[in-house]
């Protein structure tokens, strides 16, 4: 008997040995016999399968075997001494664990029996079973992100507008075909383009356009209108739309840009167009104070041409008495009472229209030179007002002014008095329209430098659809019944550009409108 052989039989004679020998094994360890029945298992078979060693000493290999592959007909080829294969094995608790087994046949005992190493590798089975999931979510992954690229690209190539691709320096990577069609550079050429050093944004010296990204990376976008030239030197406008991207390469602007060149020649026309309405409006409003003043002046003109005339047929018929040698100390007394009545009244009536002339001469000189000066500001609305009674006689409605008599401004005279004339005239229109008798108050505030003017009325107010579009060029209620949209909004304009100042309206429905205008004192 050979030493191999002898070793086994010790083995196989002393089970106590034996049992200590398998259990430093680290693998399951099973030994069966030609049929599958397990004769001997160590202690990590136990703790691996959750059997105990009574329980597995009486099962077959086949019971714990998933897919019966290990043990199929125990045929091990002549050349080989033992065979490996993977297999599943099932624990008392039901769970499937993977074991990579190897099979070796022995025939040298007085019983053919088969030594089973069991390795368990049920947690590199889970990890490759992981791996090869996540390869292929990695993999639908990729395509979907390569089939979002070509959308993405497909769409940037198609657009109207042009796109572009920056570095943090200024140069141009990669653009689309509406920014070469749009600025006419060829492929090569766009290789070495910067939007900088190129003077593409002829908007900002390069200082500035540094200055712009920079601030662009800290915001992270931005959208702003700029003119950009072409190859050609031509000029577009464009509204540019910038955003700052930290890619894995290096960072990124990517810039879209609209051509909104015609848009702008458009808003400039209906700037012209716009600013001439205005002017009319100016001139039309001017043109009805004229009228209106030359009739409030025609009245004591009249009475003075009148009172002229009568003094002229007394002096005449007090003449003829005198020439006739016929004239008595009673009709010498008369005509000088008549003489002296006659003449207060045209001094009265002069009087009148000397005011009536200077207040619309002041308020008129102002409305159309539109020049800054100091002036007492309670004093010139009262001057405004009196050009202003032609449309305010006929009605029962008042006027209060309340402020400091002293108040003295630095601004512009003439919007102050087309805004309060617009105001009152909006009042007369719309505000009391339905309303006899109805009441303006002009308040007059100042509080370091800045002068608060609130004109109010207790007319029929607004709703709050209505009063969202007060100032908007165009709106008005009155349409087709002489109402142009204009007055209000030439309110707002003279406010915020002419005073440099802000306008509020508050108004509600049945409760009157109020309109508070703030302005510097001293204005620029």
């Amino acid at each position: 008997m050979d030493d191999k052989n002898k070793f086994l039989h010790q083995i196989v004679d002393n089970p106590k040995c034996l049992d200590e020998i398998l259990d430093f094994i680290v693998d399951a360890f099973f030994i069966v016999n030609h049929q599958g029945q397990i004769l001997k298992v160590n202690q990590n078979a136990v703790d691996i399968l959750k059997y105990s060693k009574k329980e597995l000493l009486k099962m077959k290999l086949e019971e714990l075997e998933v897919e019966h592959q290990v043990l199929k007909d125990f045929d091990i080829p002549a050349t080989e001494e033992s065979y490996s294969v993977e297999c599943k094995l099932k624990t008392a608790t039901g769970q499937i664990k993977h074991f990579e087994i190897t099979v070796t046949e022995v025939d040298k005992l007085e019983e053919e029996v088969f030594l089973i190493f069991a390795h368990n590798i049920t947690q590199y089975k889970e990890k490759e079973i992981e791996l090869k999931q996540t390869c292929r979510e990695n993999k639908d992954f990729v395509d979907e992100l390569r089939k979002q690229k070509n959308r993405i690209n497909t769409i940037l190539q198609t657009s109207m507008d042009a796109f572009w691709i920056m570095d943090i320096e200024g140069y141009i990577l990669e653009t689309n075909e509406a920014f070469r069609n749009m600025f006419g550079y060829s492929l090569m050429e766009i290789m070495n383009l910067n939007i900088n050093i190129n003077d593409l944004d002829v908007t900002r010296d390069k200082v500035s356009i540094l200055e712009k990204l920079q601030g662009i990376r800290y915001e992270g976008k931005d959208r702003f209108e700029t003119k950009y030239k072409c190859k050609n030197g031509n000029m577009k406008d464009l509204e540019i739309s910038v955003t700052y991207v930290e890619t894995l390469d290096e960072p990124i602007f990517e810039v879209f840009a609209r051509d909104i060149s015609e848009r702008k020649k458009k808003e400039k026309a209906l700037q012209r167009t716009q600013k001439q309405l205005v002017q009319s409006e100016k001139m039309a409003a001017l043109g009805r104070l004229v009228a209106g003043i030359a009739h409030e002046i025609n009245t004591p003109i009249g009475v003075g041409i009148t009172a002229a005339s009568h003094i002229a047929d007394e002096t005449k018929s007090i003449i003829d008495l005198y020439n006739d040698n016929n004239m008595k100390r009673e009709d010498l007394e008369n005509y000088l009472k008549t003489i002296l009545d006659t003449s207060d009244m045209i001094l009265k009536n002069l009087d009148n229209a000397s005011e009536l002339i200077s207040n619309f001469k002041q308020v008129a000189v102002d409305r159309t030179d539109n020049k800054k000066r100091k002036f007492k500001l309670k004093e010139y609305l009262k001057d405004v007002l009196v050009s202003l009674k032609p449309k305010l006689k006929n009605t029962k409605h008042k006027v209060k002014i309340n402020g400091a008599d002293d108040l003295e401004v630095d601004t512009y005279p003439g919007a102050i008095s087309q805004i309060i004339t617009n105001l009152t005239v909006n009042s007369l229109r719309h505000a009391f329209e339905k309303q006899e008798q109805g009441v303006i108050k002009i308040d007059i505030l100042e509080k370091d430098k800045v002068v608060e003017l609130r004109y109010s009325d207790n007319g029929r107010g607004m709703a709050e659809e209505e009063k969202e579009k007060i100032f908007d060029p165009f709106y008005t209620t009155k349409r087709g019944q002489g109402g142009t949209g204009l007055g209000l909004n030439l309110v707002y304009n003279l406010v915020t550009s002419t005073l440099n100042g802000k306008i509020e309206c508050d108004s509600k429905l049945g409760e009157g409108t109020t309109f508070t205008i703030l302005f510097p004192k001293e204005g620029n």
